[in-house]
């Protein structure tokens, strides 16, 4: 160890502080160069989008058709031009919509479609997936079934939203057991993609819905709550039987579900669930008598307000709210009432301030 004199340690030290020093520079470099291409980048996709906005607008407004007005797009426009298309598609339909599917499948941007389905990265395949339902492009319509199982959530998600795009009730059953997957909270923020498949989605689960409901729990409660999203329903009677359901919670989306519909009809089956054990049956029952009953139902939700759960006398109180003038009125009775329930008194008050000086809910 005599070699280690502290000339040895001093010329240690200067190789380290060299290779460092050349380690900063390169990053400095690299640094640069990564923005300047980004910059580079960010100026191509402007100068492209304010070009293809007026290409798009002549293309679908002017009368003239013609694909040629976009030019040859090299990759590095490609990049830009399928999000592009995919932004204005979202925005139209009809004819115009499927002209826009049209000028992809002219331009040939479907090309290298497969190999990007199956790329490395993340955004690329998801993007892709998109592409696919969106501009239908048939030929890859059972991939996407591979990639409602891929490991990354948003490609999957984006292969759900590809297949419900296509409107092809055979890839339904598949997107309904992707969402049925997801956590609980998350399922009701995915039925817009359930809802992608058309009014026939409905049709579908209504034919393959077991007779009781104890049996198929998660697709009973994914049925009523497309129910009281769409409100596609033909026959309520199906949601009725929801309201036996042994599950809280299959029983309360079937009432929001009744509620949503507004069906007169099924009035009889919600009255008795105001006088229920349980809070969360009380609460959706105080919404739909709100809207089924008018103001026939003043009595009950007149009980519901002095409910021992705030859950529910809220919900009373706005039924009570957003009646007119008969539940407003009901409101002020038992604002001045003193020796009506406090907190019931309390929701009145709160509400009867978010009149407008007219008297208007």
């Amino acid at each position: 160890m005599t070699w280690l004199t502290p000339e040895a340690w001093l010329g240690l030290l200067m190789w380290a502080l060299g290779i460092l020093t050349v380690q900063l520079l390169l990053m400095l470099v690299a640094g640069g160069w990564m923005q300047i291409r980004h910059k580079r980048w960010n100026r191509l996709r402007i100068a492209c989008l304010q070009k293809w906005e007026n290409d798009i607008v002549h293309y679908l407004y002017g009368g003239d058709r013609d694909a040629r007005r976009f030019g040859v797009l090299d990759p590095a426009e490609r990049r830009f031009f399928i999000p592009f298309l995919l932004r204005v598609l979202g925005t139209l339909a009809g004819s115009e919509g499927q002209a826009v599917r049209e000028l992809y499948h002219e331009l040939e941007l479907h090309k290298g479609l497969g190999r990007r389905l199956g790329s490395r990265r993340q955004k690329r395949r998801a993007m892709a997936a998109l592409e696919v339902g969106s501009f239908q492009v048939e030929a890859h319509y059972d991939r996407l079934r591979g990639l409602l199982e891929d490991p990354v959530p948003h490609v999957a998600h984006a292969a759900a939203r590809g297949l419900g795009n296509t409107q092809r009730m055979e890839y339904a059953e598949p997107v309904l057991k992707w969402v049925l997957h997801q956590e609980v909270f998350q399922r009701e923020r995915l039925l817009w993609i359930l809802e992608s498949f058309g009014v026939g989605f409905m049709r579908w689960m209504e034919a393959r819905l077991d007779a009781a409901p104890e049996r198929n729990t998660d697709e009973w409660m994914i049925y009523a709550m497309l129910a009281a999203s769409t409100r596609h329903v033909e026959d309520p009677t199906r949601l009725v039987a929801l309201l036996e359901a042994d599950s809280t919670e299959v029983a309360a989306a079937g009432l929001k579900a009744l509620g949503a519909l507004g069906s007169p009809e099924v009035l009889p089956h919600v009255l008795p669930l105001a006088a229920h054990t349980s809070w969360i049956i009380r609460a959706q029952a105080a919404k739909a008598i709100g809207i089924l009953a008018g103001p026939g139902g003043l009595p009950i939700l007149l009980q519901l307000i002095c409910d021992p759960r705030f859950e529910v006398r809220r919900n009373a109180a706005q039924a009570l709210f957003r009646m007119g003038p008969a539940g407003v009125e009901a409101l002020r009775v038992v604002a001045d009432d003193p020796h009506e329930d406090p907190f019931a008194r309390d929701l009145a008050r709160e509400h009867l301030q978010w009149l407008d000086p007219m008297g208007a809910a």
